[in-house]
């Protein structure tokens, strides 16, 4: 069995802090590095967890993709992961927000895309993505956890035209929220063309919760959204 990392953080953008969160699945004897600090731990199928804090971060903008470097060493050898540090958000009223920073979104600094190699892109470049993951691609927890790396993606996305129906839509919607509740989702329907939807959580508060409707266009390779939300 391969081994493979889980990546979570809490981010204070005020205090420069960040408690990071690594959870390696697996089996056997690995290494793990964060920003030079070094762990040694055990693997195991349920996901072994080493945590890490993290002083005077650098954040990841737009105008300065700051990128941190994470390292697995296994008896399969050394990889190397990038991620950043940023808070997102949504507003129906005012959009995207970046570090609590209102971001304008358009055809310049966004992308959609179904390919990882984009997103490396992205990561460096300070693009705000979106990821249409395909069918083929839930049943893989390497490759979803591996996404979850990057900085650039905002935005998980899946295609509407390769659910069965509206039910099989709502339970991959579903899927992609647990995976990771800090990323909105957005379903992406008409082959990818003109028009998007996005399914997003809005959360005022922790005891409170509406679920708005945020309608997209596509922009080249990139969308904008609308400021006109409409609550479920």
């Amino acid at each position: 069995m391969r081994n493979y990392l889980k990546l979570d953080y809490l981010l204070d953008t005020e205090a420069q802090i960040a408690s990071v969160v690594v959870r390696v699945f697996g089996e056997g004897k690995v290494k793990i590095t964060v920003d030079g600090e070094i762990r040694e731990t055990v693997a195991t199928k349920e996901g072994t967890k080493e945590d890490f804090f993290l002083l005077g971060v650098r954040l990841w903008t737009v105008s300065s993709p700051e990128l941190y470097t994470l390292a697995l060493e296994d008896e399969e050898g050394r990889r190397e992961y990038h991620f950043g540090l940023r808070n997102i958000g949504l507003s129906p009223e005012r959009g995207f927000f970046l570090n609590a920073m209102e971001i304008e979104l358009g055809e310049e600094n966004t992308l959609i895309t179904d390919k990882e190699e984009e997103l490396f892109l992205a990561d460096r470049k300070g693009i705000v993505a979106a990821y249409c993951l395909h069918k083929r691609d839930l049943e893989d927890k390497e490759k979803l956890y591996s996404l979850l790396f990057h900085p650039s993606l905002c935005f998980l996305a899946y295609d509407v035209e390769e659910a069965s129906d509206r039910n099989e839509a709502f339970a991959v919607n579903s899927l992609l929220y647990s995976l990771d509740k800090s990323r909105p989702t957005m379903g992406i329907g008409k082959k990818w063309d003109e028009r998007c939807l996005f399914d997003v959580t809005i959360l005022p508060s922790m005891e409170k919760r509406e679920n708005y409707r945020i309608v997209g266009e596509r922009r080249g390779k990139g969308f904008t959204l609308s400021t006109q939300a409409i609550k479920k």
